[in-house]
């Protein structure tokens, strides 16, 4: 499948700042399920630097702000073509042992509540099926319940969340039976119903990785674009930065996902 990808973030401050940066995870992730035919990440405002790996395998870039300024704007404008390996992760830089993604972090700590999420199938690759279903019947898909902030034990505890919240339970609930998992971010195309920025899983499964979309009860497929993963969304998240000055700060952001022929 062919997809197009537009994405824009603006940042606008109360009063000029005087100086920041920016790291952006906005880069397609290179394996076997995509072929990145376009890409270029442009910043107004500031300027993008020199791409680099991070711990993760992750490319990313650092984008200098301008002093003085009050917007910045950072525009992705991309084509991919990516191919459904039936939620396989293969061709992936790799820098870490599955192993290290049985770490828990403050967002995946698995409560009494999300330990008790126990699954039957012997399999990895069911129990991982499996464990997706069981957290989306667990907790209902609300924007507006939950931030970024929330742990995976206080969107449980709600039983409503967002994509980063099913997530983030799945990687705490399969973390706490031995399971290697993974946070994803990246985006989606949903055709009609919704085209956006997006977070799924991959699990370890014994023989390599499987993506899975617990949001959407999906294995993943030729409608994903993987951009970054990591331990949770702190480590994948598409922008993470700081700046000096500028007061208070107000963002918005818009995607947009369309299939070419």
């Amino acid at each position: 499948m062919r997809l197009r990808i537009e994405h824009r973030t603006v940042y606008r401050y109360g009063a000029p700042i005087a100086r920041g940066v920016q790291l952006v995870r906005l880069f397609p992730s290179a394996h076997a399920g995509a072929a990145v035919l376009s890409w270029r990440v442009t910043a107004e405002g500031g300027r993008v630097g020199e791409t680099f790996p991070d711990g993760f395998g992750n490319r990313c870039a650092l984008v200098d702000l301008d002093g003085g300024v009050t917007q910045t704007e950072i525009r992705v404008n991309g084509h991919v073509e990516t191919f459904d390996r039936g939620g396989g992760v293969e061709g992936l830089a790799e820098p870490l042992p599955a192993s290290y993604f049985l770490r828990e972090t403050r967002l995946t700590a698995a409560d009494e509540a999300i330990r008790r999420l126990t699954i039957e199938p012997d399999a990895p690759r069911e129990r991982a099926i499996a464990l997706m279903h069981l957290v989306r019947d667990k907790v209902d898909y609300q924007p507006g319940a939950t931030d970024v902030t929330h742990s995976a034990a206080e969107a449980f505890g709600l039983g409503a969340g967002v994509c980063q919240d099913h997530a983030h339970i799945f990687l705490a609930a399969a973390r706490a039976q031995g399971m290697p998992a993974r946070y994803v971010s990246g985006y989606l195309f949903a055709g009609d119903w919704h085209a956006a920025s997006h977070a799924w899983v991959e699990a370890f499964v014994g023989d390599g990785w499987i993506a899975l979309d617990p949001a959407n009860r999906e294995i993943v497929n030729d409608h994903y674009v993987r951009l970054a993963g990591g331990l949770d969304y702190a480590d994948a998240r598409p922008i993470a930065g700081v700046r000096f000055g500028g007061a208070e700060e107000s963002l918005h952001v818009d995607v947009d996902v369309q299939h070419q022929q």
